[in-house]
C-alpha cells in the first residue's frame, strides 16, 4: 500500500488484533465481522471493512481459510459529494493580505497553490527536484505516478497565471536550500503536521474553516480549466491518473 494508507490500516489491524487476536481465524463468521462494524458511520465502517478484507485475503493466501467471510459483507453506501471544497480566489487574496511574503505560512501556501500537490508530497518538495529545464519533477506517494510541473519558466500566456507565478517566485526567495516547506527551526514538516498547520493559518486569516490545504489542489485544477485547459493537460500538471477525478475537481469552473 501507499504510505498514506499504511498508517490507518495498521491502526485498524492493531485494534482488531487487540480485541479478537486470541480467537482462531477459521472460526470467524460473517456475523462476527458484522457485529464489529455495527453502529459505525458509513465512512469509518467501510475503512474498517477494508482492514478486515485485507487481513482475511491474506488468510486465504496463507491457506488458513478457504474463503474470506469479509467478502460477504457489503460496503455502506455513502452520499456522493465533490469532496474537498475548492478555495475561491477571494479567500486566496485574503490569505495573502494576512500573511506577507517571507512568512513560512505564505511560502507553504504559494508552493501548494502553484503546484497543486497533496500535502503528502508538498512536505518533501525541494530545489533538488527542479531539473535543467525548470520543471519540478517528483513521484507521487499516493499513486506512484510521476509529475512534472513548470516552476522556473511557466506558461504565462494568461494574466492570471502570470500573477500566480509572480507570487510563487517571490515566495521561492524565502525557501531553504533543500525543502521548500519547513518549520521555524528548518526541519521538514510531516504530512499531517503541514495540513493542520496550514489550516490554522487559514483560520487566522479569516478564511472559512471548511477550506483546507487540499482545497488549493482543487483550486489549481479548476483555475486551469477556467483558462480553457483540457482534462489531460490539467492531469499532466496535477498528477491525477483518472480523468474522471479531474472532472470532479473542475466542476466548479
Amino acid at each position: 500500500m501507499a504510505p498514506g494508507y499504511r498508517a490507518p490500516m495498521r491502526k485498524a489491524l492493531i485494534e482488531i488484533a487487540g480485541r479478537y487476536g486470541k480467537a482462531k481465524v477459521e472460526h470467524l463468521l460473517p456475523r462476527h465481522i458484522a457485529a464489529d462494524l455495527k453502529d459505525r458511520p458509513a465512512g469509518p465502517r467501510n475503512a474498517r471493512l477494508k482492514a478486515w478484507r485485507a487481513l482475511l485475503n491474506f488468510g486465504v493466501d496463507e491457506a488458513w481459510i478457504v474463503t474470506s467471510p469479509a467478502a460477504l459483507i457489503r460496503r455502506s453506501s455513502t452520499p456522493k459529494t465533490d469532496g474537498f471544497l475548492r478555495i475561491p480566489r477571494d479567500a486566496k487574496k485574503k490569505f495573502r493580505q494576512h500573511w506577507p511574503q517571507g512568512t513560512p505560512q505564505r511560502t507553504a501556501f504559494e508552493v501548494i497553490s502553484w503546484t497543486g500537490a497533496r500535502c503528502v508530497d508538498a512536505c518533501r518538495l525541494g530545489r533538488q527536484m527542479i531539473d535543467a529545464q525548470g520543471f519540478l519533477c517528483f513521484t507521487q506517494r499516493k499513486t506512484g505516478g510521476g509529475v512534472e510541473i513548470p516552476i522556473s519558466q511557466a506558461p504565462l500566456n494568461e494574466p492570471f497565471l502570470r500573477a500566480e507565478h509572480e507570487h510563487l517566485i517571490e515566495a521561492m526567495k524565502h525557501v531553504g536550500e533543500m525543502q521548500f516547506i519547513v518549520t521555524k527551526h528548518g526541519k521538514p514538516r510531516s504530512q499531517k503536521g503541514l495540513s493542520q498547520w496550514l489550516s490554522r493559518a487559514m483560520n487566522e486569516a479569516g478564511i472559512d474553516p471548511r477550506y483546507s490545504a487540499h482545497g488549493l489542489r482543487k483550486a489549481r485544477a479548476a483555475e486551469l480549466a477556467e483558462l480553457g485547459w483540457s482534462s489531460k493537460r490539467i492531469a499532466a500538471w496535477t498528477g491525477h491518473e483518472s480523468l474522471s477525478v479531474v472532472l470532479v475537481n473542475t466542476r466548479s469552473a
